[in-house]
């Protein structure tokens, strides 16, 4: 299926604005990722240092069973699958549940906050947080660890996917109104030009291209119209060469064919009508084989074309009716060389054959004439020289 310059410029521009919205929203995608992560785990760490300053009145107390306070801070937890374990001291947890290696927890034993994201042993994503509870002394003698699962950010992106999709396809639509108007100004001018090739193909030379503006496409139209000007005075100048060349050959006396590469008749002139009793209507297109009633013609013609010779031959009576022509047939060659056709050069010697005749005989019988009373004046000449005179005397 043919597609069109406009369908292209369009389909091109919507995959681009498509690859571009899909690209910005996974960009956006990630980022609010990010941000949402930080911000869990600055909930997580938030929550961890509250319960570690409220766990602060309870940890001078040696009478305080951590069992029971483990009990209490699970009132705090703001959703279900949150987690929040205390650890002792020596990094015991009435839970069991929390691995004193973990980094987080490491970080708290030295009184630091610390977070971490990563899987736990079932195999959740999880959002990790550790607070150290600091003793009147000013030692450590617990951790509040705190943790979530980071599937509650795909959660809220999965809130926010119909707002991205709703935003993706408003920009697809308003991309697909601007490569439209974006389309259909391109190939407007390109359709303009097109259809005024086809009428300089069809013959009009006069016409031109409509020209709008200054960038490239304006350039390609006054391009355009320049290269249709000079086409035109090519033209008009080629048709006036040729209406002087066949001026020239119809007031020749001789006679004048012209053929192509298949011994089609493309030029007869006048003087050619008169010599070989053809009509130049009827003869113009046709083969040279059924127009002339002479073959040796065609044939010199076809040689001429055939081999890219010239030739040159008196055609006797007989081969033109009573009249004795001189032919002279050469090939027509283009600017590259290559042979497009023939053309011969007709003459009626006729006459100048018959007065060469005719000159012939009058020498002959002039010198008959002549030879036989300069014998006898020779003869009696030489009988003088030899003494005839002498014996007279």
């Amino acid at each position: 299926m043919r597609r069109s310059i406009r369908w292209n410029i369009t389909a091109s521009y919507l995959v681009l604005v498509f690859l571009v919205l899909v690209i910005f929203t996974a960009y956006v995608v990630r980022a609010l990722e990010r941000q949402y992560v930080n911000t869990y785990a600055y909930v997580v760490a938030t929550q961890a240092k509250v319960i570690s300053l409220m766990m602060r009145e309870y940890a001078d107390d040696p009478g305080q069973d951590l069992a029971r306070l483990q009990v209490m801070v699970q009132q705090l937890r703001w959703r279900k699958d949150a987690t929040i374990s205390l650890l002792d001291a020596t990094g015991r947890s009435p839970g069991g549940t929390v691995d004193p290696a973990a980094p987080e927890v490491r970080a708290a034993f030295a009184g630091e906050e610390a977070q971490s994201v990563r899987t736990d042993s079932q195999g959740v994503k999880r959002v990790y947080a550790a607070a150290p509870i600091v003793g009147a002394d000013g030692n450590v003698v617990g951790v509040v660890h705190v943790s979530a699962p980071r599937i509650w950010v795909l959660r809220q992106l999965q809130r926010m996917a119909p707002a991205l999709l709703t935003a993706m396809l408003l920009g697809l639509t308003a991309a697909v109104v601007v490569g439209a108007a974006l389309s259909r100004r391109i190939t407007r001018p390109l359709l303009a030009l097109g259809a005024a090739a086809a009428r300089i193909s069809a013959g009009d030379l006069s016409t031109r291209a409509p020209v709008h503006g200054t960038d490239e496409l304006g350039a390609l139209g006054r391009t355009f119209n320049e290269m249709a000007e000079r086409l035109e005075q090519t033209v008009a100048d080629i048709s006036d060469e040729r209406n002087r060349i066949e001026a020239i050959v119809a007031a020749m006396t001789d006679a004048v064919v012209a053929t192509d590469r298949h011994d089609t008749i493309m030029l007869l002139n006048r003087a050619a009508e008169d010599l070989l009793r053809v009509r130049r209507d009827d003869a113009l297109g046709r083969s040279s084989t059924r127009v002339f009633g002479t073959r040796r013609l065609s044939a010199m013609l076809h040689e001429a074309t055939a081999h890219g010779r010239v030739t040159a031959e008196e055609l006797p009576p007989g081969t033109m009716g009573d009249r004795v022509v001189e032919a002279h047939c050469a090939p027509v060659r283009s600017s590259g060389g290559e042979v497009t056709g023939a053309v011969a050069v007709l003459r009626d010697v006729t006459e100048l054959r018959q007065t060469e005749r005719l000159r012939r005989e009058l020498t002959a019988n002039v010198s008959h004439e002549l030879r036989t009373p300069l014998t006898s004046i020779k003869g009696f000449a030489e009988t003088l020289l030899d003494g005839a005179m002498r014996d007279e005397a």
